[in-house]
């Protein structure tokens, strides 16, 4: 069962991620935004992290109050005179509602918008920041008795148990066949003994020894997270001077990606239909390559960047790795 948060707001004070980010960073809130997430044009789920390591996210609408409002006048009484409605919803996670409370504490300082969960009356903006503390401090609570209920080495992050178990899994590997390989918005490679890698910046060489390389724009918003992550208040002429570069470069490094990810199609096309990996290397800390067997050298690259965001999800039966940057954890 969902549960909502209805966030009335005008429309013309709908913030920009950029905006939107910064208003969490001064309210000292452990969020990070997805930064792909547009206003208006995003719906469906929205990813972030939470507490600089936790997957969190929610189910985000954008509509016209009225919509919303029709035929409910409690709910129209709420909404006043906005005319917008962002509605943030999310199932059972604790980790998933602290981060929608989040971002509607934000909307609410700093936009002027009116919070209503599940169409009950709003508090004041103090009630409902220190709801949202509460709630952030269940899920540091919860995620303390998973470390307490997990083994030694999946209770610490970074730690040489994590990694050499993440290195025999990775041997694991060798002789086993590619089920498939998916290129819609990341690389998911999917192998035999049922286990998968996961990464949304990688690269091919070929069997003719030529690189093709999809980072472009993963590198450009891994900037523009580090960037924000540096925000406590609004940024600085040489920050607003970063970023403007930075956005002015995104439309190019994505058709960049997407020319690079046919000319990928291409080369696989190529391929035997399940190709048997030779060798898989973990250049430490943030790459992971895989060479298969009468490929002539052809390899798959993926790698790690500072944000979890963009980084590499190992999944096996019994474990899910995830490396960025120069860190790995581990979830049994």
């Amino acid at each position: 069962m969902s549960n909502t948060l209805f966030i009335f707001i005008n429309s013309t004070e709908v913030p920009s991620l950029r905006s939107l980010q910064t208003s969490i960073n001064k309210l000292d809130f452990k969020l990070q935004l997805d930064p792909t997430y547009t206003a208006f044009d995003d719906h469906g789920y929205s990813p972030c992290v939470l507490n600089n390591s936790i997957s969190a996210g929610f189910e985000i609408t954008y509509e016209p109050a009225e919509n919303i409002t029709r035929g409910h006048p409690e709910l129209r009484e709420i909404a006043g005179p906005n005319d917008y409605c962002i509605q943030l919803s999310w199932t059972s996670s604790i980790k998933d509602y602290a981060s929608a409370m989040i971002v509607s504490c934000a909307l609410a300082t700093d936009y002027n918008a009116i919070v209503s969960f599940e169409g009950e009356k709003p508090g004041s903006l103090k009630k409902l920041i220190a709801n949202t503390q509460t709630i952030i401090n269940e899920v540091d609570l919860n995620e303390e008795k998973n470390k307490i209920t997990h083994t030694e080495c999946e209770a610490i992050h970074n730690s040489d148990d994590i990694k050499q178990l993440f290195e025999h899994e990775l041997r694991a590997l060798i002789d086993e066949h590619i089920k498939s390989i998916n290129l819609d918005s990341l690389l998911v490679i999917s192998i035999s003994n049922n286990t998968s890698l996961t990464g949304k910046t990688y690269s091919c060489t070929t069997t003719s020894g030529s690189l093709i390389d999809i980072s472009s724009y993963s590198n450009l918003r891994a900037e523009q997270i580090e960037l924000m992550s540096k925000w406590s208040e609004e940024p600085s002429p040489e920050q607003e001077a970063q970023w403007n570069a930075i956005e002015n470069s995104l439309d190019a490094a994505e058709r960049e990606d997407e020319k690079a990810i046919e000319k990928f199609r291409e080369e696989l096309n190529c391929w035997p239909e399940k190709p048997v990996i030779l060798k898989i290397e973990w250049h430490k800390p943030d790459t992971v390559r895989l060479y298969f067997k009468d490929l002539n050298n052809a390899s798959i690259s993926l790698y790690a960047l500072n944000s979890s965001i963009f980084g590499i999800e190992y999944r096996t039966e019994n474990y899910i790795f995830n490396l960025s940057g120069n860190k790995i954890d581990m979830i049994k």
